[in-house]
């Protein structure tokens, strides 16, 4: 059990699961999904104190020491800033609570004061998405694609970078914003009243670019939506019980929460937020559409037009790309 603790902890610590998803919100790694919700971190701290030293023979023992592994990190690597009070006074304000939830979906990055220069018919000209994509990496980061925006003048010295459309995208996200502003050049930085800045400066987008009038407010408007996080997970939550269910339909099985434990191993897994997907034909769908097209794969399934159980024991996962397709 200590080993599994120490495993647990180390794995926090490598930021491999994610537990601070803003400023003010927390969430537990190691609840079942349909019951993730959002803590503060003096709640989550005390979430998982009591969980991990708990005397209830109902806990198992796997459960307590990943409890007190998430304990200890958040003790040791996530002390807030701020003093339990004045978190608790920030929250009771709407305005900071609503601004803290939100963020735009997919996740984005903005990355602004990047060098631009005349060309010789007048036109700015700068970096290229994929020179400004080459050097997050070089610097760590794992961006998926960075778009940079232009205005009437050519090149704004603006661009907008996109991540990974699961949990682990948010966790990069995070953690590009994180090591900017640990470098004096996040957004704030770049909100201050200094003449000269050097230098790129970087946040993640979340409700204020969104709403705003500028380039970065226009394009995210067009391209992308405002959420809030809890919506996302209740979407995921939705999905992962709708697999669930059809498993224990077919399986017989009565222990759910076996059943996500094997959920949880499928490739498709981590990216089981809403996002554009491809139907059979080629289509597209919305997101607004995702209900109907829930609907109509479980159908199909139920129907016989997936390939699902392939043997007695046997089972593969119909939505995984074929050359990730493994037996479960």
């Amino acid at each position: 059990m200590g080993k599994y603790e120490d495993r647990c902890y180390e794995t926090l610590k490598k930021g491999r699961c994610i537990v601070k998803v803003s400023d003010k919100t927390y969430i537990c790694p190691y609840c079942p999904p349909k019951k993730k919700q959002y803590y503060r971190y003096e709640d989550l701290l005390q979430h998982a104190s009591g969980v991990g030293d708990s005397s209830s023979a109902k806990r198992r023992p796997i459960v307590k020491a990943s409890h007190r592994a998430l304990a200890k990190y958040l003790k040791k690597n996530h002390v807030p800033l701020v003093s339990s009070s004045k978190l608790s006074a920030q929250e009771d304000t709407p305005s900071g609570h609503d601004d803290d939830e939100k963020i735009v979906w997919p996740w984005t990055g903005i990355v602004v004061n990047i060098p631009i220069r005349k060309s010789e018919n007048g036109q700015s000209v700068g970096k290229s998405g994929s020179k400004l994509k080459d050097e997050l990496i070089r610097r760590g980061f794992n961006p998926i694609t960075v778009h940079p925006l232009r205005n009437y003048h050519g090149h704004s010295g603006t661009a907008v970078v996109e991540f990974q459309k699961d949990w682990q995208g948010l966790h990069h996200a995070l953690s590009f914003e994180n090591a900017y502003k640990a470098d004096h050049h996040g957004k704030k930085d770049w909100s201050a009243n200094t003449e000269v800045k050097y230098g790129l400066y970087a946040w993640v987008a979340r409700a204020d670019d969104y709403k705003s009038s500028s380039i970065i407010g226009e394009h995210l408007c067009q391209t992308r939506d405002l959420k809030t996080i809890p919506k996302l997970m209740e979407e995921e939550a939705r999905k992962q019980d709708r697999l669930v269910s059809y498993l224990t339909n077919i399986t017989g099985t009565k222990n759910k929460i076996d059943l996500y434990t094997a959920v949880q191993k499928c490739p498709c897994f981590n990216v089981s937020l809403p996002m554009d997907i491809s139907t059979i034909d080629g289509s597209n769908i919305t997101e607004s559409e995702m209900g109907m097209y829930v609907d109509r794969s479980y159908e199909k399934l139920k129907n016989g037009k997936y390939i699902v159980k392939v043997s007695g024991e046997t089972y593969s996962c119909p939505f995984c790309p074929q050359k990730k397709k493994p037996n479960y």
